[in-house]
């Protein structure tokens, strides 16, 4: 059993030293942005350490070209290209190639033509044409392609039915100037790379947290199953103060939110004069020291695409918003205690006087003038009906990140506060159990039975043959 701590306790010792360096590197990464390039017969593959992660990146995956397309892929050449007279810009000198009729770079795109802008389906096309970046007498058909699959019309385009591409002049030859290709491979595989694993510093740091905090919650073996739930409580709150410090720290360099799939909402015709859509929209907001759980009703002048949980980044802390009738008007629930604000009012509905659409001239600033224009607004007409109108609810709960992490620091202090009078007992010479004074009676507790944990290894030590 000695030897168990022993190992546990090194182990908590290296998890520790991990975790510092993790967590160094984690700062780090917020300001330096680290890599290490490997290359392989076909492609090129990253450990990228950026943003508080570090990961594996590379060419897409997902799919596979079929055999004719291979063959095509394979069978592209500069020479598939005719190549104009060389035109001065502003920028120098460009020299236009057309794709030659029947060649394997025009057929090749009659294939892909439709689906060349779709990023997930391309994929597979996108990793030949990255491949084929390499090959010196393929690098023109494969830049070309790459410039249509991101759509850089610009420098590629195939208005006429066939692919065109420009290239910087190279005045000494009189054909396309390709001494920054080594450079464009790289801005390439820089740009349509993914991360095929990637690891939060966050997660990393958790996982290295988990044997320090167990060594310093740890009960005695004698302690019983209520010390075990103590000490299991105590170390998922120690994890929980660890989130929320990260979790605060970041909220003073850059505001995160993560915005939940939107619901679509029913709005009556009369409610229609402010927008066309309505949803419901609940987002997760940590800004300078708070995080912000919002609900709110949001109008939009197009339908709202229904998305997973998204993150966005460089995000303030929303006020409460005023929706429709509500402006102007008492908020119905609002509480603050140290450390919580609320602010929120149920759905509701309000009678608006009747009013009719009407073409109301406005003056309004249009390139750098003052411009009289036609708006569509709602002019209350006196005499008709007043029009029942829906208020959607909307709540906003702030909670500063001091009030968890103080809440969740109890279980933590109680357990070390148990485990330093477990500690004050054996100095006294007590029994951990009953109290009563071992001084007389070492080797086991007269009280209770209990063979003390030293006791138990000089037991060994003494039976051990020689």
């Amino acid at each position: 059993m000695r030897r168990f701590h022993i190992n546990l306790n090194r182990l908590a010792v290296l998890s520790a030293a991990l975790c510092a360096l993790a967590t160094i590197l984690w700062v780090v990464s917020f300001h330096v942005e680290w890599h290490l390039t490997f290359y392989t017969a076909s492609s090129r593959y990253v450990i990228r350490m950026k943003d508080a992660s570090v990961g594996w990146y590379g060419p897409g995956q997902g799919g596979s070209l079929n055999a004719v397309d291979q063959e095509l892929v394979a069978k592209m050449s500069n020479d598939d290209f005719v190549w104009e007279k060389p035109n001065q810009v502003i920028n120098g000198w460009f020299i236009k190639g057309n794709a030659k009729p029947g060649s394997a770079t025009a057929q090749l795109y009659e294939h892909c033509a439709s689906s060349i802008r779709e990023y997930p389906a391309m994929a597979p096309y996108a990793r030949a044409w990255l491949a084929a970046l390499r090959d010196p007498n393929r690098f023109v058909p494969a830049q070309t392609m790459l410039l249509l699959h991101t759509g850089q019309w610009r420098q590629a385009n195939a208005w006429g039915g066939l692919p065109a591409v420009s290239f910087a002049l190279d005045q000494k030859t009189g054909k396309p100037d390709l001494s920054a290709r080594q450079s464009l491979i790289a801005q390439w595989h820089d740009r349509l790379e993914a991360p095929l694993y990637l690891v939060w510093f966050v997660w990393l740091v958790l996982a290295l947290l988990i044997v320090p905090f167990a060594w310093l919650v740890r009960p005695r073996r004698a302690g019983g199953a209520a010390s075990w739930g103590l000490a299991g409580a105590a170390l998922a709150s120690l994890i929980l103060i660890y989130v929320l410090s990260a979790g605060w720290a970041r909220s003073f360099q850059m505001g995160d939110a993560w915005v939940a799939c939107p619901r679509e909402l029913s709005v009556t015709p009369q409610a229609q004069r402010y927008s066309i859509w309505a949803y419901d929209e609940k987002s997760v907001i940590s800004r300078r020291g708070r995080v912000q759980f919002l609900q709110a009703i949001r109008f939009s002048s197009s339908r709202p695409t229904p998305h997973p949980i998204e993150h966005r980044m460089g995000v303030e802390i929303q006020p409460f918003p005023l929706i429709g009738p509500t402006v102007g008007r008492s908020i119905e629930a609002r509480w603050k205690i140290p450390g919580v604000i609320y602010i929120g009012h149920p759905s509701q509905t309000v009678m608006r006087p009747g009013s009719m659409l009407k073409l109301v001239p406005t003056t309004m600033m249009m390139n750098g003038s003052k411009t009289t224009v036609q708006v569509r607004i709602a002019v209350p007409v006196p005499g008709l009906p007043p029009v029942a109108e829906p208020v959607y609810s909307a709540h906003s709960l702030v909670i500063s990140y001091w009030l968890p992490i103080v809440v969740a620091s109890i279980l933590p202090l109680l357990a070390m506060w148990k485990r330093l009078q477990r500690w004050r007992t054996d100095l006294r010479g007590l029994c951990p159990i009953c109290g009563y004074d071992l001084r007389a009676t070492p080797d086991r507790c007269p009280e209770c039975g209990l063979v003390p944990v030293k006791a138990q290894a000089d037991s060994r030590c003494t039976s051990a043959p020689i």
